[in-house]
């Protein structure tokens, strides 16, 4: 019987590349995880709306310190502490709040066969917190612990010619520009768990079709905030033709469909369609782009002073670049007609913009900023406000194991409604240790 070990993954030279190029490798990593808005995991992969593109590569064995058999396996322990100044996101009336908890990080790669291969990507911490306002208990999101999802994905490749992505992606906490943008309290503590299952079938050298369907709850722990409570279905479909090796181009169409829990808000049906192209030149560049229009028809029944459906332009493009090998960047633009985390009124005609670097210093020193502004009009006769919202971030590794971060937030959302301004500022501080 064969005896199973843990054992590090050491840095032999056949194996890894130098340092410093093992650590331009966990900068740029480190970079995707705190900024939180790249479109996707790596330069080989990113993202069309809903779809993953790229191919499902092995990562770098730097970005993993374990290894268990063939699965490998990244553990980071941390601990955080922050203070919000306004953890109600209010105009008046502001409360602070200090916060402090532990938190550990879990990367899981484990190539189970050439057919198959299972990834985690997940963040925990539990917050204990002055405030009962603030966002006490657990908190779950990505390893950058931004605003991205933890994740648990397979990647099955029953054929040369086809590919399928099951996953499950998880997120806890309050940190989505929608809902900043909404000016819930962060004592909701809203959840998003989605399923779903994506089939990319290469037809010829140059057609490819992409498949995907999902199931999606969203639901806050708080009751008072049921109105945020609702379950949704969707599925899409894009073909896309190779016109070069760099560029991708071809039709794409959607639908879903969201259901309510709670009678504040009207249940709806959206049906989309349009153009997608993706440009793809590794490292050094990649944009995804698309644009359509859509219909988003409500069912009246449940507020009946909510009566507007939406039929318009809709439009999304990122890119991913590095100007030099010391600064790398972000840039993303969407348009759509959004119906999460709105009360009294059908949807809001959201304008959406991020933008996000990194500057390697020294080669252990890391500066990263985002800027993010939001413009959103809703129907019904309801809100129109700005969310502007920015922050910069300094990690610098004390040790291979050992890295301090500290970061500052600020949002500042302006109203046609006075009262629903307010600034908040968030300074955080956390310790981490690679195991």
């Amino acid at each position: 019987m064969g005896v199973l070990r843990m054992q590090r993954i050491t840095d032999e030279p056949q194996r890894l590349r130098s340092v410093r190029s093992r650590r331009t490798l966990i900068s740029v990593l480190t970079l995707l995880c705190l900024i939180g808005s790249a479109p996707g995991a790596l330069a080989s992969e990113m993202n069309l709306g809903p779809f993953s593109l790229g191919p499902y590569a092995a990562p770098p064995p730097e970005d993993y310190n374990l290894r268990l058999g063939t699965m490998r396996l990244g553990l980071t322990a941390k601990m955080g502490a922050r203070y919000d100044d306004n953890v109600d996101r209010t105009s008046d009336d502001e409360t602070g709040s200090a916060s402090v908890g532990p938190g550990l990080g879990l990367r899981v790669y484990w190539p189970v066969s050439p057919y198959l291969q299972i990834r985690t990507s997940a963040a925990a911490t539990y917050w204990y917190s002055s405030d009962d306002n603030a966002d006490n208990g657990l908190e779950v999101t990505g390893p950058g612990n931004r605003g991205s999802d933890a994740t648990v994905s397979a990647g099955i490749a029953p054929c040369e010619h086809v590919r399928l992505r099951l996953a499950d992606s998880y997120i806890r906490g309050d940190s989505s520009l929608s809902l900043a943008h909404m000016g819930v309290t962060r004592d909701a503590i809203v959840s998003n768990n989605e399923t779903s299952l994506q089939a990319d079938v290469e037809w010829t050298k140059r057609i490819t079709s992409l498949t995907r369907v999902a199931h999606t709850i969203h639901w806050a722990a708080d009751t008072t905030y049921d109105y945020l409570d609702f379950s949704r279905e969707s599925a899409d479909q894009a073909v896309l033709w190779r016109l070069n090796k760099q560029l991708q181009a071809g039709p794409y169409g959607a639908w879903e469909t969201t259901t309510y829990s709670a009678d504040k808000h009207n249940d709806s049906r959206e049906v989309s369609g349009g153009l997608a192209v993706v440009y793809d030149r590794g490292y050094s560049f990649n944009a995804s782009a698309r644009v359509g229009l859509a219909n988003l028809s409500f069912d009246d029944s449940n507020v009946p002073g909510a009566t507007s459906d939406y039929t318009g332009l809709t439009f999304g493009a990122a890119c991913r670049f590095a100007t030099t090998a010391r600064f790398y960047h972000t840039l993303s633009v969407d348009y759509e007609a959004a119906q999460e985390n709105i009360v009294a009124a059908n949807y809001a005609k959201e304008l959406t913009t991020r933008y996000g670097v990194q500057v390697k210093l020294r080669p252990r020193l890391i500066v990263s900023g985002d800027v993010a502004w939001v413009n959103a009009r809703q129907s019904d006769g309801g809100e129109r406000a700005n969310l502007y919202q920015g922050g910069v971030g300094v990690s610098y590794e004390l040790t291979e194991r050992v890295t301090p971060t500290l970061s500052y937030q600020r949002a500042q959302k302006t109203s046609d409604v006075d009262r629903l301004d307010y600034v908040d500022n968030l300074v955080a501080l956390s310790l981490s240790y690679r195991f």
